[in-house]
């Protein structure tokens, strides 16, 4: 699409600042890189993802589970190193969905749907997952519980969480920081446990010479590995909040992920160290980690661990809601929600509004669930399938739309389509080989809802370039782009929706 072929016009009323729904704004200046990197590492969960798909990829890629990890943090070093440089340009509370709009409003509509279906589903998974991990450990004390005690522990999750994200931005983000912290510090000591077990064959040739693995199991376990980092873009939400938002959510981005990926890469080789022997895919409570531990003597880890993963869940929730509601306030400032969805606490200056709106919703969705008896591991790794197609969607159009305004600023170098091809190309082949060969039922369920949703965002995208262009150049308008000195109060002028329309 070229300038000339842009008819997109704001009208009188959009040339001007709107009128704001109260006077209170986000607090500034109340998170640092620490806070920052809280989010962005409990966004991620890393402690979640090293209890199922480091364990998951170790079962199909055997010893091959630390290359699969190494190459997947390297595209997620591309993918954290384009939104790096977008939030360097631009500060926004939009979060991705902001981020993107800066390359091309297009970008920034399917970016905010990808994001909604998060919000609307993450809801109801998150804290399914946390009433089904809480439950298993109950198990394991010889506690019972049944369908009523999981709606009361998701609905106990929901409140806490969302109480905690409207009570304070650093609160939570310490709150968050704590825990996940104490559940990695689980992890790792019993990492340490394992190394110190097997001293002398810490140098597990098996796994450097890659035996008996091939490249077909190499890339389905990239596939899965690439959702493991997923979340780590909260930061983004917080630049309004920021102390030196465009230098230090930078860091936090790339900082988290790295972290992540050695994180990953060591536990995936020290996991397969430990049942060197074994067989991992035989593990008698479907708890790698748990079994790790009994069979290194520690059974006191073995709870330990579990209680980890649980409060690690716990607060990739409470992330989740500050960055969901922040998204909200943005569009509502857009005026492509309700304007009432803007109002900010003038006590704990947050978007206290979205976040109840929020909460009551997730909880009206637990008990809809739990009493229809839908409540299942099944339907949460469904929802889970489907949350990632749209998530990887997502990063993709982040490393194009930092291509898309490096050439606008005319500092398009080499090195930046590199990391444009490295983050995105990996990314569309994990969908493509995902969906293709079409998996058996039901796990082709979440393909086809993601097809379904793919047309229904292209009608709607569709219909918005022919019927309703003035509506789609409001989208990504309250970007501060302080290098270039424009505030994000003004919606749009016809000049600016064409540029920011170029390729």
């Amino acid at each position: 699409m070229s300038a000339s072929t842009v008819e997109i016009a704001a009208p009188a009323p959009l040339l001007h600042e709107p009128e704001p729904v109260a006077s209170v704004t986000l607090r500034k200046d109340s998170l640092g890189l620490v806070g920052l990197t809280a989010q962005s590492v409990a966004g991620l969960a890393p402690s979640c993802s090293i209890a199922v798909p480091v364990v998951v990829v170790a079962l199909i890629s055997r010893n091959g589970a630390w290359l699969s990890w190494t190459i997947s943090t390297v595209v997620m070093l591309a993918v954290a190193g384009s939104l790096a440089l977008l939030s360097r340009r631009f500060v926004t509370a939009g979060g991705i969905y902001s981020m993107n709009a800066a390359g091309h409003p297009a970008y920034g509509m399917i970016s905010a749907w990808a994001v909604l279906l998060n919000c609307l589903t993450g809801g109801a998974t998150t804290p399914l997952l946390f009433g089904i991990l809480l439950q298993s450990l109950l198990a394991d004390l010889g506690i019972a519980s049944g369908r009523g005690m999981l709606l009361a522990i998701m609905i106990a999750c929901t409140f806490t969480a969302g109480a905690l994200a409207w009570r304070d931005t650093s609160v939570s983000a310490r709150f968050v920081l704590a825990v996940e912290g104490l559940s990695l510090l689980a992890i790792l000591s019993l990492v340490v446990v394992v190394l110190t077990h097997h001293w002398g064959n810490l140098i597990d040739r098996e796994q450097l010479s890659l035996r008996g693995v091939d490249a077909h199991q190499i890339f389905e376990s990239i596939v899965l590995g690439l959702g493991a980092y997923g979340g780590f873009e909260a930061a983004c939400s917080f630049g309004r909040e920021a102390h030196a938002p465009q230098r230090q959510i930078a860091y936090s981005l790339l900082g988290s992920v790295a972290g992540a990926g050695v994180l990953f890469v060591l536990c995936a080789y020290v996991l397969a160290l430990g049942f060197r022997g074994s067989d991992l895919a035989t593990t008698h409570s479907g708890n790698a980690w748990a079994d790790l531990a009994l069979a290194n003597g520690s059974n006191l880890l073995r709870y330990a661990v579990q209680l980890g993963v649980l409060i690690s869940v716990f607060s990739m929730f409470v992330t989740n809601f500050n960055v969901y509601s922040r998204m909200f306030l943005t569009l509502s400032e857009e005026r492509l929600l309700p304007r009432v969805m803007s109002y900010i606490d003038p006590r704990t200056r947050t978007p206290a509004l979205a976040i109840l709106c929020n909460v009551l919703f997730d909880v009206s969705v637990q008990v809809f669930l739990v009493f229809r008896g839908y409540a299942t591991r099944s339907l949460y790794g469904l929802i889970c399938a489907l949350q990632g197609y749209w998530i990887t969607v997502s990063y993709v159009l982040s490393c194009i739309a930092m291509l898309h305004c490096q050439r606008r600023a005319q500092q398009l170098r080499p090195w930046h389509v590199v990391v444009t091809a490295v983050g995105a190309l990996p990314l569309m082949l994990s969908i493509v080989g995902s969906a293709i060969p079409l998996p058996s039922f039901p796990d082709n369920i979440a393909v086809f809802l993601f097809a379904v949703s793919v047309v229904a965002v292209t009608l709607q995208l569709a219909y918005l370039v022919r019927y309703r262009p003035t509506l789609l150049g409001r989208i990504g308008m309250r970007i501060d782009d302080e290098q270039r000195g424009n505030p994000p109060a003004k919606l749009a002028t016809p000049t600016q929706v064409a540029v920011r329309s170029m390729p």
